[in-house]
């Protein structure tokens, strides 16, 4: 298969339109433009796969059909705001109280001192209840009964709460004076005033790019609102044009870009992390100008979108390997900072760093090489599977499979799993009990293969992750194009180095439906 490079630099993902520029040429005017943002996809190693079917968006369910299109950040919003107003809390102080009598005004100040956690807990229950609640100023009108009781405590006016009037007038009751010999009752009147402070927030801590290293997925499947949540994002960052525009100097290659964009449900962009360009200086440069962003229409929980861009033509995804824990893989080795496993090694202890492994293969090297580097990142925190592409950044393939992307179990029922699986000569592929195969040597049978594949599934009802198995003696030169043929077919969770999903060759004699194909020569 002598053309797979070609194939690939015209291969476009999901939702990038595809171009017909040769990969990295300059061009005098190389445009950058933001082509959609949409609900981040979970990963095909996440469990929230089993249920979700090919073709099928479940995001956004339950939301309004002609929900409106955002504008400059504005349109319809019809959940209640969840924006976090500050903390506001209240301030008491008194004015001179008159008494009618003689009366001993530091004593009644003390007396009324010592009620102030009281007082204040009045206002601040109205205050929680109603945010809007302003300084209030009234004045309490007190008869002290010779024995020092307190015979009534009334307000002077009326109160904008009478929540609050009650409440205060209850608690100032409960004051006890000393008794007096002579003089009979005496009526005070003490002005008392609530000041409403707002208390500063504590610093907002600064946005942050994601602990893992880039991939395309997000970790969660989408909440009802991530559609509407998305549009709002697109929205924000047509504002930001510019600066990100910026991010892209003359030298930078042209490509794709992918933003995975954390909402927090205040509407705050809370991490940013950027890849798909394989040009790690454009890639920081975009987190920083996409961090800190607020939308309008955030959910009731943090939700993920996956914002793309491209500069030029769209190209496939490519990767920075300096992000990862790199996994150099050739046709005989593989290599981990000083630590080299070689062919025909038994399988090897995991490696015990954490973080995301990427799986840096040669394109001769071979599926049995590929599939010892995904067992010795198997405790890792993820795989991802790469493919070096001369002086440019490495192609992303897919994510491989680990001890946290285990394949898929427990397919919901009247669902079936799509997969591949990739030998020295000939691809296969099946879904339920149906089975075909085409040349690897024919690029084209290869395409209409897969493009069958995709094809049944929407009436198979398809998981969404598509499962590709290596044989030993499969090249990953040839991985390159069938990724390509999958993405361009719609399959964009592809689950790497899992089991055979189509059995073995023997296997495929004795299905019970065999579709005639590009193999009937066979």
């Amino acid at each position: 298969m002598r053309r797979w490079s070609v194939a690939v630099a015209s291969t476009s993902l999901a939702l990038v339109a595809c171009g017909r520029g040769a990969a990295g040429e300059p061009r005098e005017r190389t445009m950058v433009r933001l082509v959609r943002c949409a609900p981040a996809t979970p990963s095909p190693s996440n469990s929230t796969d089993v249920g979700e079917l090919f073709g099928i968006s479940g995001e956004g369910e339950g939301e309004d059909e002609d929900d409106d299109r955002l504008v400059g950040g504005f349109g319809r919003n019809t959940e209640p705001s969840t924006a976090k107003l500050p903390k506001r809390t209240s301030q008491v102080s008194f004015g001179m109280p008159t008494a009618s009598g003689m009366l001993d005004t530091m004593l009644l100040q003390r007396l009324v001192v010592a009620k102030v956690p009281e007082i204040r807990a009045c206002f601040d229950r109205e205050l929680a209840a109603n945010p809007m609640l302003g300084r209030t100023s009234l004045a309490w009108r007190l008869a002290v009964a010779q024995d020092g009781r307190v015979l009534y405590a009334d307000p002077t006016s009326r109160s904008s709460s009478n929540a609050v009037a009650t409440c205060v007038s209850r608690v100032l009751r409960t004051m006890l004076f000393p008794t007096r010999a002579t003089g009979g009752s005496i009526t005070v009147t003490y002005p008392i005033v609530f000041d409403v402070i707002v208390e500063p927030e504590p610093p907002e801590p600064p946005p942050t790019t994601r602990s893992a290293a880039w991939t395309p997925f997000g970790t969660d499947a989408p909440v009802a609102a991530a559609s509407r949540v998305a549009r709002a994002v697109e929205a924000a960052l047509h504002d930001r044009r510019a600066t990100v525009v910026a991010c892209f100097p003359p030298a930078a290659p042209t490509g794709s870009l992918r933003a995975m964009i954390e909402i927090d449900d205040d509407g705050k962009a809370r991490s940013v992390q950027a890849g798909g360009l394989g040009h790690a200086a454009s890639e920081r440069c975009v987190e920083q100008a996409l961090s800190g962003m607020t939308v309008v229409a955030p959910a009731q929980q943090p939700v993920e979108i996956a914002c793309d861009y491209a500069r030029g033509d769209a190209q496939p995804w490519r990767v920075t390997p300096a992000a990862y824990r790199v996994i150099t893989t050739s046709r005989k080795q593989l290599r981990y900072e000083s630590q080299t496993l070689v062919i025909g090694a038994p399988e090897p202890e995991p490696l015990l760093d954490p973080g995301t492994y990427l799986v840096l293969a040669d394109a001769d090297a071979t599926g049995a090489m590929v599939t010892l580097a995904l067992q010795w990142a198997s405790e890792g925190n993820g795989a991802i599977i790469a493919v070096r592409d001369g002086a440019r950044a490495p192609i992303f393939l897919g994510v491989g499979r680990t001890a946290s992307a285990d394949g898929i179990d427990g397919l919901a029922r009247g669902t079936a799993q799509p997969g591949l699986r990739l030998g020295a000569k000939l691809l296969t592929a099946c879904v339920g009990r149906a089975t075909q195969r085409a040349k690897l040597a024919d690029v084209t049978a290869v395409g209409s293969l897969v493009q069958w594949l995709a094809t049944r599934c929407k009436t198979a009802r398809c998981i969404s992750t598509l499962s590709v198995a290596l044989d030993p003696d499969a090249i990953v030169r040839d991985l390159v194009e069938v990724i390509g043929a999958a993405r361009r077919a719609g399959f964009d969770r592809v689950l790497l180095g899992t089991d055979a999903p189509c059995g073995t060759q023997d296997d495929d004699e004795g299905r019970s439906e065999r579709l005639s194909g590009p193999d009937d020569d066979e």
